[in-house]
């Protein structure tokens, strides 16, 4: 069964690693696919993601076609879906609802409610001061040492 969550923003997406580095400690233990086409980029509209650690956890983000800034979440588990959302709309300043209408939006405080098996607070420390935050489309790998010239 597949369980759906809408976020609506119009902001740029945080750097798709960042939302690895949400998911999990260790961003090499998430399987992605996408349409980023600069690593650093914050202008994606899909998103894949796969838990490589937990059987049956994925979820793919997408924008919708009706409305250019609602992406629905469709996730294997509700809770993870959640888990994603509250992230998502941390970073982009978004409503979060259950349809596309957004008729009926959800209070942060009031999803957190509904994610007991996520530590939220250990996965807002871990983004709050992750690498990936420096990233840019010029310098995609800031961990990485420049190239020197002998």
């Amino acid at each position: 069964m597949e369980y759906y969550i809408y976020f609506k923003t119009s902001k740029l997406r945080p750097d798709f690693r960042l939302v690895c580095e949400w998911v999990s400690e260790n961003i090499h233990n998430v399987d992605t696919e996408g349409d980023s086409h600069n690593p650093a980029s914050k202008e994606w509209t899909w998103l894949y993601l796969s838990n490589r650690k937990i059987e049956n956890e994925y979820a793919e983000i997408v924008q919708t076609k009706q409305n250019s800034e609602v992406y629905e979440i469709e996730s294997s588990k509700a809770e993870f879906g959640y888990f994603l959302a509250y992230f998502l709309s941390i970073e982009t300043n978004a409503l979060i609802a259950f349809d596309d209408k957004f008729e009926k939006t959800i209070e942060l405080e009031d999803l957190k409610q509904k994610i007991a098996n996520y530590n939220i607070d250990k996965s807002l420390k871990r983004t709050e001061n992750s690498i990936w935050r420096k990233a840019t489309l010029e310098e995609p790998y800031p961990n990485e040492e420049p190239n020197c010239i002998i």
